[in-house]
């Protein structure tokens, strides 16, 4: 193999495909990055069996090959080679890749022995497009809600896709938390299916990806591909059964308030910093108008701040934990005002944003 391309687009691929290379020892192949140069194209692919990443830039190829290098060394080498061109060939005679920028010259062991795995066949018959910024946003407002990846209940970290009624939903919950995204889209085919909440997540990192239309997703029985430019997103499909979630959304509200955004996120961030030890629960009073909220630990002191907002209902009392609010608060970043709605002293609170309701946030409370 042997190719030469241009060392921004070399780089730009391996950075893409590198967020699917294992960062664990369990086989050789998963901790390498596949190069295949076909006729015009270097082919880059990453993958550690929960998700696959290709890459394409444009290249002169000289000498048709694929092979498979380490990852991590790939990539630094990538990353600090200078502008311009960059030369990749093969040496089959002592296993080496050369990679060559300006006047460096450096050489990698090929990883051999290894079969690199395929990219899954799918049985894809279920088709849709996306807008790029629209599907950022909806990652982004959900994404966070999944639990982490070692929750053992499955649906936990996945992001469920279900689309009806030519309304599409992204749902995430980790069972503290419930985040819903809605958006009004013509002529979708019916979906629900549990996407991992990280691939959608890698798939956001690059959105929006300059030059190309939309985010092309094709979903099958058990597998999904999301493709955008010159990136494909592979992954499977968790098996595990997503709750009714629209059963835990409490139909009366009593308490509502509308408050600054970023005002509201600052003060959480400033009462939060008494505490020293385990999660920060932020005490949250609501009078008057004013919102107040505190927190304390025993061994460092408390903190409390207030801000204004608009309250309809009566007041209330009641505490959730910091990080939680903040979140979301962040996730809703390109809005200047967030509703906060309340059930009671002991129920959830719906957080939004006013005058839509095309966002569910629901927190539930820290009791005792």
């Amino acid at each position: 193999m042997k190719v030469i391309c241009r060392q921004d687009e070399l780089m730009q691929g391996v950075s893409i495909v590198e967020r699917a290379v294992s960062t664990r020892d369990i086989r050789p192949a998963l901790m390498g990055i596949h190069l295949e140069a076909v006729p015009g194209e270097l082919r880059l692919a990453g993958c550690d069996l929960e998700m696959r990443i290709e890459y394409v830039i444009p290249a002169e190829t000289i000498h048709e090959g694929s092979l498979l290098v380490e990852g991590r060394y790939f990539s630094s080498i990538a990353r600090r080679l200078p502008g311009g061109t960059v030369e990749l060939e093969e040496d089959e005679n002592t296993q080496l890749l050369h990679i060559r920028g300006g006047r460096a010259d450096l050489a990698l062991h090929l990883i051999v022995g290894e079969e690199f795995p395929q990219a899954p066949a799918g049985d894809y018959l279920t088709r849709l497009t996306l807008d790029q910024e629209l599907l950022k946003t909806m990652i982004k407002q959900t994404a966070f809600a999944t639990a982490d990846a070692d929750e053992l209940r499955v649906f936990m970290r996945g992001i469920l896709f279900e689309a009806q009624d030519g309304q599409l939903h992204l749902v995430a919950t980790d069972s503290s938390r419930l985040a819903v995204r809605r958006a009004v889209i013509g002529d979708l085919p019916p979906i629900r299916a549990l996407v991992p909440g990280r691939v959608l997540q890698e798939l956001a990192r690059i959105l929006p990806f300059e030059g190309a239309e939309g985010v092309e997703i094709a979903m099958g029985s058990n597998q999904i591909l999301m493709k955008v430019g010159a990136a494909a997103f592979y992954s499977r499909l968790f098996e595990a059964s997503f709750p009714d979630y629209r059963m835990l959304l409490p139909k009366d509200l009593p308490t509502r308030v509308v408050v600054d955004r970023k005002t509201l996120e600052e003060c959480i961030e400033r009462v939060s910093l008494v505490v020293r030890k385990g999660p920060a629960v932020v005490d949250v009073a609501l009078a008057k108008g004013v919102l107040q909220l505190a927190c304390q630990s025993k061994d460092v002191g408390r903190g409390i701040d207030e801000l204004p907002g608009s309250q309809e209902g009566p007041d209330i009392e009641v505490s959730f934990q910091a990080r939680l609010i903040i979140d979301a608060l962040r996730a809703l970043d390109d809005h200047d005002e967030v509703s906060m709605s309340f059930s009671g002293g002991s129920g959830p609170m719906v957080l939004g944003v006013p005058g839509k309701d095309d966002y569910v946030y629901l927190l539930m409370p820290v009791r005792g």
